[in-house]
């Protein structure tokens, strides 16, 4: 039963959906997060060594140089990273990219008509209906350029929507394609190529609500040039972009048929013609309500202060919405989600967020000005037998801190053992701890 649970909208979501939506499909964590379970140990070893040291000091971890992130691999997900000929897979984070290693082509702007011709002269000879579309000339009231259909093969119809970007250079990673983390994806079939002229192309097949694996689909390849141009084609198994009743099994292309579309040079014109934007507005920069910390600085913070007897490991997470791991107290492993807000930035009537304290209006506070919201769900999420623990905090300094423990691996999994492996009050004592304070800075 719920107690005290009275979060935001934002992190009363599920970890998993506020990934996808943050990122629809987060960056995986680079050589600098270190292997995340032999920081837990070595952190432990040498606070075993120090047992009289307290303060700051004992709160750094040691970071293993050239170590990765532990990739997390539920059951029946499959990813993958695949280098075509000629190139050589690249160690740690990608790179932002600076400049083009693909020809130029002359810019020829193309209206919606043109673009949905395009994209039918490259498709099956299937019925098309419900034409929609923007040109190369952004406006007001549209600044998108895509085309988009709902087609029929003969086996239920299906929604199809073709969006083409122009980035401007340098563009940053985590604005380029990626395969999604596996906590908000557990499902999903994703495959990232590099080509030979330097794009990226990531294949995915997902669920629409990929922590639930409901019927509906939701199928996309992604292209990125190095000259920060970018399309992306996304078909489902239903006749709409809304979630609707699903008219067939899965979506009609398959992905070599979505890589062929993406990738054919006719579309390179009409690219070159879109005029160049920051992948984040200054406008979207002003309105921001809060910060957040790499990911990598927040399993940095939290590793030392696990309890001993703990085996932590697989670690992954996202810059842009927080960190996960598991723990292992040898009776089956307990997922474990950390977000780290700084609303320190927030300012009222620009902010795209309500005020963060409205949330805490009623919260218990503890000596130091802390206010405190604790939780415990069962059956969370309508999932029999599925304990979420939960610790929700916001300091004086309007850094917030929230803390989940789950019964089980992956959350859309069934659980795995009855209760989750670190209560509520230990949740508290983890998300009060003054370390946070170094992982804001």
């Amino acid at each position: 039963m719920p107690t005290d649970d009275r979060t935001d909208d934002f992190l009363e979501a599920s970890f998993a959906e506020v990934l996808r939506l943050a990122a629809d499909g987060a960056p995986a964590l680079g050589s600098e997060a270190m292997t995340f379970g032999a920081t837990v140990r070595g952190r432990r070893r040498q606070r075993r060594r120090r047992a009289a040291a307290v303060g700051a000091a004992a709160l750094a971890v040691l970071l293993v140089s050239g170590g990765a992130a532990l990739a997390w691999q539920p059951a029946g997900a499959t990813r993958a990273t695949v280098v075509a000929p000629g190139d050589a897979p690249s160690a740690g984070p990608r790179p932002s990219r600076t400049a083009s290693a693909t020809p130029t082509v002359p810019a020829v702007p193309a209206t919606d008509v043109q673009l949905l011709d395009r994209l039918r002269s490259l498709l099956p000879s299937w019925t098309l209906s419900e034409p929609t579309g923007h040109g190369t000339v952004p406006t007001a009231d549209s600044p998108d350029t895509f085309a988009s259909y709902v087609l029929d093969d003969g086996h239920g119809k299906a929604w199809l929507r073709l969006s083409l970007r122009h980035n401007t250079l340098p563009v940053k990673p985590d604005a380029l394609g990626s395969c999604p983390d596996p906590v908000s994806s557990p499902y999903a079939v994703c495959h990232r190529t590099t080509l030979q002229d330097g794009s990226t192309l990531v294949l995915l097949q997902d669920w629409y609500f990929p922590a639930r694996e409901l019927g509906a689909k939701r199928w996309s390849a992604e292209l990125d040039r190095p000259d920060g141009t970018s399309l992306k084609l996304t078909e489902t198994n239903t006749p709409g972009q809304k979630l609707v009743e699903t008219t067939r099994t899965d979506p009609p292309l398959t992905p070599a048929q979505l890589q062929g579309i993406v990738t054919d040079p006719g579309w390179r014109p009409a690219l070159a013609a879109i005029p160049a934007v920051p992948a984040v507005s200054p406008a979207d920069i002003a309105r921001k309500s809060f910060n957040f910390p790499p990911s990598a600085k927040i399993l940095e913070a939290i590793a030392p202060l696990l309890p001993d007897h703990l085996v932590a490991s697989d670690a992954g997470g996202s810059d842009d919405s927080g960190a996960h791991f598991t723990v292992d107290d040898g009776r089956g492993k307990s997922l474990v989600e950390i977000g780290v807000q700084d609303w320190s930035v927030y300012k009222p009537g620009v902010s795209t967020w309500s005020d963060v304290t409205e949330s805490f209006q009623n919260a218990p506070v503890l000596p130091d000005g802390t206010r405190v919201l604790r939780s415990s769900d069962r059956d969370y999420a309508g999932q029999p037998g599925l304990v979420r623990n939960g610790i929700d905090i916001l300091r004086p300094d309007h850094l917030r801190v929230t803390i989940w423990s789950y019964n089980t691996p992956a959350q859309p999994q069934a659980p795995t053992r009855s209760r989750p492996v670190l209560s509520v009050d230990q949740l508290q004592a983890l998300a009060t701890n003054p370390v946070w304070e170094t992982v804001k800075g």
